[in-house]
């Protein structure tokens, strides 16, 4: 008998992927590719996110694509003082830095699942990006694993996802999600860190 995973972890999982799209250069993601958007919304309103999900559309339809760039170089990359750090440390270390004590152990958590950040990637392994990628990965293999019926490998990284959401990814997420909304410029950006809150804490 084959074993179903649930339908909502599936969801989950993958909500965590178009989440991390939404924390790269929307140049190469949701401006490339505008069904990411739809995608995101469709899925939290399956979880029953359904005002975020609709403000998460209108936003989006309703910002122009200069405004998208220029207040995500604003929020998370630069020239001035950023007010996102989009890195884990900055959030749970007293001396806000990145590449801090919190960095290395979630590289480490990357290595015990087995995986790491490309060096392409140019970004500490605490990006929000990353981290949801990480998320959206983990979720995956629980799935392959529950489904082939390999029980102590699901069980490993089930209890691997549940120490790295509690110590790290949640505490992060939930104040950067509240750094954005309040200092994004665009309606998409506060509307995206207003989702993202309410899907980390659903």
């Amino acid at each position: 008998m084959e074993t179903k995973f649930p339908e909502a972890a599936v969801i989950k999982t993958e909500i965590y992927r178009l989440f991390a799209l939404c924390f790269y250069p929307p140049k190469e993601t949701i401006l490339e590719e505008k069904t990411i958007i739809e995608s995101l919304a469709s899925g939290l309103d399956s979880l029953g996110i359904h005002k975020e999900a609709e403000e998460l559309r209108t936003a989006f339809a309703e910002t122009t694509n200069e405004a998208l760039e220029l207040d995500f170089a604003k929020l998370f990359i630069g020239p001035f003082e950023l007010p996102c750090p989009p890195y884990g440390s900055v959030y749970l270390e007293k001396d806000r830095q990145i590449m801090g004590k919190t960095t290395m152990d979630v590289a480490a958590i990357y290595e015990a699942a087995g995986l790491q950040v490309e060096e392409e990637m140019h970004e500490p392994a605490d990006h929000i990006a990353i981290e949801l990628e990480f998320m959206y990965l983990l979720g995956t293999r629980i799935k392959s694993e529950d489904e082939n019926r390999n029980k102590e490998d699901a069980d490993t990284l089930s209890e691997l996802k549940r120490m790295f959401e509690s110590s790290y990814f949640i505490p992060f997420a939930l104040k950067f999600s509240d750094a954005v909304a309040e200092n994004a410029e665009t309606l998409f950006y506060k509307k995206t860190g207003e989702a993202l809150k309410k899907f980390v804490t659903a």
